[in-house]
């Protein structure tokens, strides 16, 4: 929206601009025009031309694409989002069926609800609708990115016309007033209208209104009791309105026309020049023409003398930026700008009555002084003015006189001189305009503050922070009126800063609420993700255990893990308890039916195993074994591996391990424990290092006094003895090929792993069955010595008997058989 708008910016208090469609017009034959003149004491004449197009000229059609925008930013809540909604629902309905029609939802960005433009149908509606519903009113509207989105999206050889339902303001994004000239230029040049339905706690009309006006459309304002039924055919009438859209304009000399260019110009509401009057002229012209015709409009300014005060204010605001910050598409809202004007009027009346009473006489001149500028024909103004006037040359009884030494100067008492009077008037004239300037800055300041306020309070704070600083640093303007600002603006910063607390509390409920349902759509999610993930497992169960029945054994057991994840996920649900039962059972059947096979193979084998026992072997060639020195040659040979190392020592450590087996001779008469080391190195030619840590650890010192007289003995035993002596006892380690000389504590940490042979612990001893054989067989020898049949057993089997006994042949497996070496008995 244009910045540094004041309160001339009424004229569009009540008028709002819905972006809408119309059907172009045909150059018309005639205008209605209205003219309306205000003259002020000094002689000038301020004048509102109006032009319309009659209501029965033109040909309406209806455009050929229509796009909706609908505003769903934070400000549309409530009664008015609910209204925005209706009154979107009800318009889809009445728009034609062949129309292209497209709705975008808009606040921040634009969001299309339809796939471009297409003709709407029952479905459609109604999936917008839903969409609209389920759309959560948040940000701010960025009014000029979606009109430029939507001139992109419209067909330049269609007629179109957009549509507009909110509240008008473009918080995210200010539109300059150069970014907004070019926008309406751009939308007269296509022949688009904007039509607008304008709701919400507060509106920006200004905005509305020229789009409105420069585009061709109109503005329709919410009223009290209207139904979305009506808004809607008002809005569908609004956009079979025809339009005429001309080229040039051309005024007389003695008019001073704003705006200065031509206006489009419809037949369902005014387009309203404000004009300055040269001279006395009763009549004027105005000039509008396309390339194929032109057509006068000529005005009576006779006629209607009594024009309203407001025109000239409204006049002198518009020609700053030719007309762009002051809409006049329409009587309603000139009349919405006459009844402000009057609003503002009276506070300026009511404020000087104020400070006439409270005795500020001054202050009370000053302002009548302001109001008369805005109305020269207040007569209230006038008489107050007068009557403090008055008052002011009247001299103060109450007041003593002072008695003072008085210099020339200070003793005249008599009327001020031409010159001096001349001065103290050009003063006070320019103190008064300097008040009424700030009084100005500090009315934009206020409205700046209030239409950011909805958004970013602390920008509004922080701009009427700034016209409080301007306002308490301004030196050459009445205190009264500095004392009226300050006062003025410190309130609306309290009521900026509650408004503040009020929108921070509605964002954090707003948070929660979103918080609240990304939550249930994160459950609902995860229930769904949970059924696909259970349905999923079920069906692999199901494909494992056909595998199985099939004869794939190893699915089984991957069905029951299958079926037991299904319960892990949904421990409750009757369908994955079916799903483990029924693959458990098939895998315990599958077990059955595996170990019976199993069995009767098995079984079947055994038998077999019977039939080769019942094969005799003989007992030639007998046993055989070596001599007496072999075997001890291999006996002395096994010594190595009667123990074994895993840790492969290094000849170092070996040689360590020699030495310690060596004799040796020991004579030390206190000696330091690191020198009876380093002597007893040299003398068996290795290393020893005392773990000084460890030594440490434990209290003892390497320079300790040691005393030992020994000889004959191994060095193991020797140093065993002299580490034995210290306070502590030490002990030695053999590792990282030196001899360390630590603590007990830490040598036992230090373990080694030796292999033993212990075959005669873990096999054991088979009974002598041929030694029983054999004794039998001598017992029966012995009782059969009568009998040759029994004593040859009896020797045969004792035979059996002492070689299975004393050398164990038992102990021997029996030989493979080959079975298919087995003869045929048969």
């Amino acid at each position: 929206m244009i910045c540094n708008r004041n309160w001339l910016a009424v004229l569009a208090l009540y008028t709002g601009a819905l972006c809408a469609s119309s059907a172009s017009a045909t150059d018309p034959a005639s205008l209605v025009t209205r003219g309306e003149v205000y003259r002020t004491p000094e002689g000038q004449n301020f004048a509102a031309l109006s032009v319309q197009l009659p209501e029965a000229q033109g040909t309406s059609r209806e455009a050929e694409q229509v796009l909706v925008l609908v505003d769903t930013s934070a400000s549309q809540v409530g009664s008015y989002r609910k209204q925005s909604l209706a009154v979107t629902s009800q318009l889809l309905e009445k728009l034609s069926g062949e129309q292209l029609v497209g709705v975008w939802a808009i606040d921040v960005e634009q969001t299309a609800l339809t796939e471009g433009l297409q003709p709407l149908t029952s479905e459609l509606r109604a999936s917008i609708d839903q969409t609209l519903a389920r759309r959560i009113p948040a940000g701010s509207t960025n009014l000029e990115a979606a009109l430029q989105a939507a001139l992109s999206q419209l067909d330049p050889q269609r007629s179109a016309s957009i549509v507009y339902i909110g509240d008008g303001f473009s918080a995210a994004r200010l539109i300059a007033p150069d970014a907004l000239r070019s926008l309406v230029e751009t939308l007269a040049e296509r022949e688009i209208p904007v039509i607008s339905y304008a709701l919400g706690a507060r509106t920006d009309m200004p905005l509305l209104g020229v789009l409105a006006l420069r585009s061709g459309g109109t503005v329709l304002i919410e009223q009290p009791g209207q139904t979305p039924a009506a808004a809607a055919t008002e809005l569908q009438a609004a956009l079979a309105v025809p339009v005429w859209y001309p080229h040039s304009l051309v005024a007389a000399e003695s008019l001073q026309l704003v705006p200065s260019v031509a206006v489009p110009v419809r037949s369902d509401r005014e387009t309203i020049y404000l004009a300055k009057v040269s001279g006395e002229e009763s009549q004027v012209t105005l000039q509008l023409g396309t390339p194929a015709a032109s057509l006068s409009a000529t005005f009576d300014l006779t006629q209607n003398q009594n024009g309203h005060a407001s025109l000239r204010a409204l006049w002198l605001r518009a020609r700053e930026d030719n007309g762009l910050s002051v809409p006049t598409a329409g009587q309603t809202v000139m009349q919405a700008a006459q009844v402000e004007f009057e609003q503002q009027v009276a506070a300026l009346l009511d404020q000087a009555n104020r400070a006439a009473e409270s005795g500020r006489k001054e202050q009370s001149v000053q302002i009548s002084q302001a109001l008369l500028q805005l109305d020269p024909r207040n007569l209230a103004a006038v008489k107050l003015m007068q009557v403090q006037q008055v008052s002011l040359l009247q001299p103060d009884a109450d007041i003593p006189p002072i008695v003072s030494q008085l210099d020339e100067l200070e003793q005249r008492t008599g009327p001020p001189s031409d010159l001096e009077q001349s001065m103290i008037d050009r003063y006070r004239n320019l103190a008064k305009v300097a008040g009424e300037r700030l009084s100005l800055q500090v009315s934009q300041a206020i409205d700046e503050a209030r239409l950011l306020t909805p958004q970013e309070p602390d920008a509004a704070i922080s701009v009427l922070k700034n016209a409080l600083g301007t306002v308490r640093s301004a030196a050459d303007i009445d205190p009264e009126i500095r004392a009226e600002l300050d006062r003025r603006v410190s309130n609306v910063i309290l009521e900026v800063r509650a408004r503040r607390e009020q929108i921070q509390s509605q964002r954090v409920r707003l948070a929660q609420q979103l918080a609240e349902q990304e939550a249930r759509r994160r459950v609902v999610e995860d229930m769904m993700l949970e059924e696909e993930r259970l349905e999923q497992l079920i069906d692999q169960v199901r494909s494992l255990l056909n595998d199985g029945f099939h004869g794939d054994t190893a699915a089984y057991a991957e069905a029951e893990a299958v079926a037991q994840a299904a319960v892990d996920l949904a421990p409750f649900t009757g369908v994955a308890n079916s799903a483990r039962f029924v693959a458990v059972a098939a895998a315990r059947l599958e077990d059955a039916r595996y170990l019976r096979d199993l069995r009767s193979d098995r079984f079947l084998e055994t038998l077999t195993q019977v039939e080769f026992s019942h094969v005799p072997f003989p007992d030639e060639p007998p046993v055989r074994w070596p001599s007496a020195p072999v075997w001890k040659a291999l006996t002395e040979r096994r010594k190595v591996w009667a123990s074994v190392d895993l840790k492969d020592d290094s000849p170092a450590e070996r040689r360590i391990r020699t030495a310690l087996d060596e004799e040796t001779e020991l004579q030390l008469v206190d000696t330091p424990l690191r020198d009876a080391l380093d002597i007893i190195g040299e003398l068996h030619n290795i290393t020893i290092f005392p773990d000084e840590r460890a030594l440490e650890d434990a209290g003892i010192s390497t320079d300790e006094p040691v005393t030992l007289f020994i000889s004959g003995v191994k060095l193991r035993s020797a140093l065993k003895i002299l580490l034995e002596k210290l306070p502590e006892p030490l002990t030695w380690v053999v590792e990282d090929e030196v001899m360390k000389i630590t603590t007990q504590l830490i040598a036992e940490e230090k373990t080694e792993t030796r292999v033993y042979p212990v075959a005669d612990l873990v096999i054991p001893i088979q009974p002598l069955g041929g030694g029983a054989m054999g004794g039998g067989g001598l017992v029966g020898g012995a009782n059969g010595m009568g009998g040759g049949m029994g004593m040859g057993g009896g020797m045969g089997g004792g035979g059996m008997g002492m070689g299975g006994g004393g050398m164990g042949f038992f102990s021997i497996p029996a030989p493979a058989v080959d079975a298919s070496a087995k003869k045929n008995l048969n």
